[in-house]
C-alpha cells in the first residue's frame, strides 16, 4: 500500500490512489462522451430508445417499428478509446444505456419484423393441425 499523500485544496489527505482513481473515472467519463458523440456521427447508424426494446425470443424488439435486433457481439471500439475497430459505415443501431455505454445492435435479416415471427409460427402450427 502506497502510504504517501497528497492534499486537495480543502486540505483533506487524499491518497495516491484515490487520485488515480478520480483520473481513471474521469478519463473512462471522456471516453464515454466520445463513443456516444461517435456513434450519433454516424450517418448508417440509427439511435434508438433502450426503453422501447423488449427482448424476446432471444431478440430485441423495437416497438414502434417491430423490428427485431441482436446485439452486436464483436468489439466496436478499441478498449479505452472512442476509435473504431469495426461497424463504420455498416447498416446499425444502437442505444445509450443510462450509464451512458453504447450498445451497438445488429438489424436481423431475417425475420426482419416480429410479426413475421409470429406468422412462421402460426403457419407451421397450421400445417402441424392439418
Amino acid at each position: 500500500m502506497n502510504l504517501r499523500r497528497k492534499f486537495v485544496s480543502g486540505g483533506h489527505p487524499r491518497s495516491v490512489e484515490d487520485q488515480e482513481d478520480d483520473e481513471r473515472a474521469e478519463h473512462l467519463a471522456r471516453v464515454r462522451a466520445a463513443r456516444i458523440k461517435a456513434a450519433r456521427a454516424q450517418s448508417q447508424w440509427e439511435e434508438l430508445v433502450e426503453s422501447h426494446l423488449v427482448p424476446r425470443a432471444g431478440w430485441l424488439v423495437h416497438e414502434p417499428t417491430d423490428t427485431l435486433f441482436t446485439i452486436r457481439r464483436g468489439e466496436t471500439f478499441e478498449p479505452g478509446k472512442a476509435t473504431f475497430l469495426s461497424g463504420e459505415g455498416a447498416r446499425l443501431a444502437f442505444f445509450v444505456t443510462l450509464a451512458d455505454e453504447v450498445v451497438v445492435l445488429e438489424p436481423f435479416d431475417s425475420p426482419r419484423t416480429w410479426s413475421e415471427v409470429v406468422e412462421r409460427k402460426t403457419r407451421g402450427h397450421l400445417k402441424a393441425v392439418r
